[in-house]
């Protein structure tokens, strides 16, 4: 769950990361960094993702570093048995049912692991981060896809309808 908050890429293209994704990059001023390259499934969209302490943190979860084989898977269990895309819908769910159990959160809140795709690209916008980069992280050809996914356009107070009601 927390690759897709961060990286904003869809929950099947996550599951099937192995460490092989995880490769260097020489960039435009010369410099090489380590980079999560991601090939999208639905578009073929290449989205080269850099490993920020935030992914490194999630990695380092995942016990996926530069000692494993390339076919390390990167979401995995306990076991290192891989997790695929109906485990990670359990599990999401299973997480949300437990919190809700503890009180933690409202149990009417309903979510996807897409949900998360959507909720870190409204945390983007509303930390000023521009649409464009939103779009390009997000691997979409139009930016109106990624105003979609970025449900909070508005940060104003409007006013509701004062027109008189006509009964």
């Amino acid at each position: 769950m927390a690759f897709v908050y961060r990286t904003l890429q869809r929950p099947e293209d996550i599951v099937r990361w192995t460490a092989a994704n995880i490769v260097m990059k020489r960039e435009a001023d010369g410099q090489s960094r380590r980079i999560l390259r991601n090939i999208q499934d639905k578009t073929s969209a290449a989205v080269d993702i850099e490993i920020t302490p935030e992914i490194e943190a999630i990695l380092e979860q995942t016990k996926i570093g530069d000692s494993l084989p390339a076919v390390s898977p990167c979401c995995a269990r306990a076991r290192g048995n891989p997790i695929h895309m109906r485990g990670c819908q359990q599990c999401s769910a299973v997480t949300w049912q437990q919190r809700c159990k503890r009180g933690a959160l409202p149990s009417f809140w309903l979510f996807t692991t897409y949900d998360l795709k959507g909720k870190g690209a409204t945390d983007m916008w509303l930390d000023d981060e521009p649409i464009t980069k939103i779009q390009m992280l997000c691997g979409h050809e139009s930016v109106t896809t990624t105003e979609i996914y970025v449900k909070c356009r508005w940060r104003g107070t409007v006013r509701p309808n004062t027109t008189k009601l006509v009964t």
